[in-house]
């Protein structure tokens, strides 16, 4: 991976990214080839910045020296010829660089010479050099022994038939003289017959003298022969698959070894898998292979009850629950057997029944029980109190609505329960003040029987909360823990600024067993804001080096007393969110007190070690009277990560003047932060809290709702960085299941004074104002009233993007896009209603036929003030006869942005990504947005996109049966799609066939080609304005189509002018545009003159 670059990424946009990424990734390139690399940088909603693709070689391969002949034997004065040295490489091909060392020749003096030959690629890969050893002899007395031919014991002489033999791989020796180059023949022999070759081998020495070898080869021609049963659709939980098939080979290479392709250990997923058992011999012959499929199963079966446990009283008749069991490789499994108490309804008592299910693969699903209670009758039962929905609620001012409870009774029918809230209420009933409050359900039945009592704790915050809870981890975020210690996870805390400690989940995976390096995750949510996730990394080794770096304390930015700002600390109401976004958590302080905050993490606590002095590296205002939430600083290091921070020190509020808070903190191996003393500034408030709406007032909200309460903003001369006011609710509670006019005040309150704000909201039948209904609709572009230009950049494609400046109909430099690469259609919206539906439709057959298009992506959206992006996506469906569009990449988002650079006006943008998986038939692209009220806007992007390239759906097909004439028998035609976009298909024999709208097929002549492919005929489409002269053109060139003599003279060839026509004809775009619009035209004919 030592490719390298000098590329960078900028970008300007909201979600940028700046991270370089390869595809496929350099990691990956392990085999030797040449790779197209494509460089490329999205930011995080998808745009991609200018990739590159570019070229990278592979190369990890030796090349190989051959060199001709063996060692060499010359008499003194000879003339020498060194050997042939040539250096082949699978990347680069020959290498003619081949360096030749060692001894230097000289044929005039006797000895024995070696010469060295070196080659390298261009990867740097050295081949195995190569040595030739020459003897320069005085002389070369005559002999009469004979050279010696050496047979390799590991010599292959079994081939399969039509195989051409290897070079013969023997040596030949003549009293230290290599005489191998001599052996003849080198071994071509090819086969088609079964059995077996002798070839004789001859090697000749200087004198003449003659040694020789037989070998003889083998053809295998016999196929091992494969017998027996294996099961088919088998059933297997691992590699449990068992067959009787046996492998026999009659041949010379038997191998009687059975094998599977895939191997089964191999198929772990849940799946059906075809599965090949074959058994070739050793020479490549296979015997009848046999294809099975197997099902994997390992997934257990759930069985379900219908209802809970039941209650009846002595002498009722018991209907025993309905048992179902699903599995999602068998589905319904009917044998459900049924154990446990067998229920006798006249005997009072309590039985369990147990039911149990297992697949055919063995899987047993997990047992459930039945519980029935069999009661006397009597006028003494209590009854039950059930909780409708969640024991425990969070819920905004004016959003909490109790869902109640049922009281059931044995002898009295179900009712709901008497609700006894214990909350504070100001102003109408329903507005409830923030904080804690509990809700007690009692219920009496006609006999004077009390239930037990059932209470729901409600946690009441203030409207309009945006910020997630924060999730604090204890102890280290980094933690290193000694291999094979057990390891205890140290936890964590969620807090909420309006519903203060929330439950949290943990997700971990770490094994102290095993070395690694482990998370464990925290997640926790409001219910309200995107859920929160915090990390602890726990790394697992047997030792660590030593650590001697020190931790660092880092106040926030606008603390810090060198940048000249002063912090501020607010004195208006809230929730209790830690002051700082840099801060771990907050300790709510009495007026007056000493800070001495210890946490429990790490274990070693740093003591407070000396009184704060006058220094101070921060600065935080605070207003005079208001009790003190202290700031928690946040202390890093490099090896435990995030760590708690110790403070001390003094805050008096109550006295105007400076105070000091002091933190200190120490990594797990006691290395000591800097100090970092804040100074806390207590002084007197005079400007009251200023606050804002969020949303509009009046809110029109159609009757049955939802009503979403968007709440108001309150900013302070003393908000902390990061910190959000909330005010407190009061007023009506806005019912949006009762027509009516509701007023909401909202206020925010500190020591000097108070600001407050209402909001009237208005809940009808119409759900609209009092302007023309149609004047509502929401808009891409301009507005309905008016026509003023509301929208800028209403739709982009892929970044490039074009204002609407007709709400109906837009022209589009046309855009093009490949087939299969992801898309992002982008849609900017203004609605004074709330939406519910955005489509985006592709292939759109003509203008105003959106719902005929090919396909369409329509998102069903719900507005969520409490979401940054405005609103929520709560489905994706698609409309398509065909898969056009690959569903399951698809991806819709949404976005607040304004509606012009110039405006302060915010618009909703929904952004649609999606692959488009074969051309279209149109370019005609159309948007449309819906509101609540089923108001709906539709423009169309005229000469929108064409997406281009081969189809990745299989080639539809088609088949029917013609006959061409009473002497000819009826012949059954094959057709496969070639392509979409034009609807052209082929026959079996490769010629051209056609369909109109009716569903007839039309072999295409070469008459109708060469009016196709004649030039005066321009390629238009029936929106031009010269659509009716090639009409009439078209009418007055059919004559053609009955001259075949004027038609070879066009063409320079001699055919019959109904011969069929092959694919190879329709290369040309042009005639294949002219194809299109060729029923297009016979359509406007005949509209004309029916």
């Amino acid at each position: 991976t030592n490719y390298a670059h000098s590329l960078t990424c900028t970008d300007d946009g909201v979600s940028a990214n700046t991270q370089i990424s390869f595809n496929p990734e350099l990691g990956t390139l392990t085999p030797d080839d040449t790779y197209p690399v494509e460089i490329y940088c999205p930011d995080m909603v998808g745009n991609t910045a200018n990739n590159r693709t570019v070229s990278i070689i592979v190369d990890t391969t030796s090349p190989t020296i051959t060199l001709t002949g063996g060692d060499t034997a010359i008499r003194v004065g000879d003339t020498y010829m060194a050997p042939l040295a040539t250096c082949e490489d699978p990347i680069h091909g020959s290498i003619t660089d081949i360096p030749k060392t060692g001894d230097t020749v000289n044929p005039d003096a006797v000895g024995s010479y070696t010469e060295r030959y070196d080659c390298a690629d261009e990867a740097g890969n050295d081949a195995d050099h190569k040595t030739h050893t020459v003897v320069v002899s005085s002389t070369v007395p005559g002999s009469t022994t004979e050279p010696k031919i050496t047979v390799p014991g590991d010599l292959t002489t079994t081939f399969r038939i039509n195989a051409q033999l290897p070079l013969h791989g023997l040596t030949c020796d003549d009293g230290g003289v290599d005489r191998t180059s001599t052996i003849t023949p080198n071994v071509t022999l090819v086969s088609d017959t079964h059995g077996t070759y002798p070839i004789k081998y001859t090697c000749t020495d200087a004198d003449n003298n003659k040694g020789f070898a037989t070998i003889t080869y083998t053809i295998d021609g016999v196929a091992p022969i494969l017998s027996g049963t294996a099961e088919d659709d088998h059933i297997m939980t691992a590699t449990d698959y068992t067959h009787s098939l046996t492998c026999t080979d009659d041949g010379t290479s038997a191998n009687t070894q059975i094998s599977f392709n895939p191997e089964l250990s191999t198929l772990t997923a849940d799946d059906t898998y075809p599965v090949e058992i074959y058994c070739p011999d050793m020479v490549g012959n296979t015997a009848n292979n046999l294809t099975i499929s197997i099902i994997v199963d390992t997934t257990d079966p759930t069985i379900t009850l219908t209802g809970g446990d039941t209650a009846i009283t002595v002498g009722d008749t018991y209907m025993a629950t309905v048992a179902t069991c699903e599995d999602p490789v068998h589905g319904t499994i009917t044998d459900i057997p049924k154990t446990g108490d067998t229920v006798d309804p006249d005997t009072v008592g309590s039985y369990t029944e147990m039911y149990d299910c297992a697949d055919e693969a063995g899987n047993d699903a997990d047992q459930m029980s039945h519980t029935v209670v069999v009661s006397a009758a009597s006028a003494s039962d209590v009854p039950i109190i059930t909780l409708n929905g969640p024991a425990t609620i969070l819920a905004e001012q004016n959003s909490f609505t109790d869902p109640g409870a049922r009281c059931t009774d044995l002898k009295d029918p179900t009712k709901p329960a008497t609700a006894t809230p214990l909350l504070e209420v100001s102003g109408s009933p329903g507005i409830y003040d923030p904080g804690s409050h509990i809700i007690i359900y009692t219920c009496t039945d006609s006999d004077g029987n009390d239930a037990t009592p059932i209470t729901r704790n409600v946690t009441i915050g203030r409207a309009g909360d945006t910020k997630p809870p924060i999730i604090t981890i204890n102890g280290y975020s980094m933690v290193r823990h000694t291999l094979g210690e057990t390891y205890v996870d140290e936890g964590a805390v969620c807090e909420d600024a309006n519903y203060g400690i929330l439950p949290h989940t943990v997700m971990t995976d770490v094994d102290s067993n095993v070395a690694g390096s482990y998370t464990v995750k925290y997640t926790c949510t409001d219910n309200k804001t995107p859920p929160v996730t915090e990390e602890r990394t726990v790394t697992v080794q047997a030792t660590f080096p030593a650590d001697t770096g020190r931790p660092t304390i880092n106040l926030h930015p606008e603390y810090v007393a060198d940048t000249g700002a002063q912090a501020t600390s607010g004195d208006v109401g809230r929730a209790g969110a830690p002051a700082t976004q840099g801060g771990l958590g907050a300790i709510a302080q009495s007026a007056n007190g000493t800070i001495t905050h210890e946490p429990t993490y790490p274990q070693r606590v740093i003591p407070p070690e000396s009184a704060p002095s006058s220094h101070q590296d921060g600065t935080l205002r605070h207003p005079l009277g208001k009790p003190f939430e202290l700031y928690i600083a946040p202390c890093s290091d490099a090896i435990n990560g995030a760590i708690a921070t110790n403070q001390s020190g003094t805050v008096d509020v109550n006295v105007a003047g400076p105070n000091y808070i002091t933190y200190d903190c120490r990594d797990a191996s006691g290395n000591k932060a800097e100090r970092v003393t804040l100074l806390v500034l207590v002084e007197a408030d005079t400007t009251p809290p200023v606050i804002k709406l969020n949303g509009d007032s009046p809110t029109r909200v159609r009757l049955g709702g939802p009503y979403v309460e968007q709440g108001a903003t309150c900013t302070d001369e003393y908000t902390r960085p990061g910190e959000e006011l909330l005010p407190d609710t009061s007023g009506d509670r806005v019912q949006d299941d009762r027509s009516g006019t509701y007023e909401v005040t909202y206020t925010c309150t500190d020591a000097a004074g108070s600001d407050d704000i209402g909001r009237t909201v208005i809940v009808s039948a119409g759900g609209g104002g009092s302007r023309d209904d149609w004047q509502l609709n929401p808009t891409f572009g301009r507005s309905w009233e008016g026509s003023a230009q509301t929208v800028s950049g209403g739709f982009k494609f892929n970044g490039k993007s074009i204002d609407i400046t007709d709400n109906f109909h837009t022209g589009f430099p046309q855009a093009t896009a490949k087939i299969g690469q992801t898309n992002i259609a982008t849609v900017k919206i203004q609605s004074e209603m709330q939406l519910q539906r955005i489509i985006l439709y592709l292939g759109v057959p003509d203008v105003s036929r959106a719902t005929d298009a090919e396909t369409e992506i329509a998102a069903e959206v719900r507005r969520d003030y409490s979401m940054d992006t405005g609103y929520e996506i709560i489905s994706i469906t698609h409309e398509q006869d065909e898969p056009l569009i690959e569903e399951n990449s698809t991806v819709v988002s949404a976005g607040q942005v304004k509606c012009r650079s110039n405006s302060e006006a915010l618009c909703h943008e929904f952004s649609i990504a999606f692959r488009v998986m074969a051309p279209l038939s149109s370019d005609i692209v159309a948007i449309s947005a819906m509101d609540t009220d089923r108001r709906v806007t539709v423009s169309y992007i005229n000469d929108g996109v064409a997406f281009t390239g081969e189809s990745l759906l299989p080639a539809a097909t088609h088949s029917f049966d013609v006959k061409r004439g009473n002497q000819h028998p009826v012949e059954t035609v094959h057709l496969t799609q070639q392509d979409r976009r034009y609807n052209v298909w082929t026959d079996q024999y490769g010629f051209v066939w056609l369909q109109n709208s009716y569903g007839s097929w039309e072999q295409l002549t070469h008459a109708e080609f060469e009016r196709l492919r004649d030039a005066p005929v321009t390629v238009m489409t029936r929106h031009h304005s010269d659509f009716a002269d090639l009409i009439d053109r078209e009418q007055a060139r059919a004559a053609l189509v009955f001259n075949s003599t004027e038609i070879e003279s066009h063409v320079g060839e001699s055919f019959r002018h109904d011969a069929p026509v092959r694919l190879e004809k329709l290369k040309d775009p042009v005639v294949l545009e002219k194809l299109r619009i060729a029923e297009l035209a016979a359509l406007e004919y005949l509209e004309r003159h029916k």
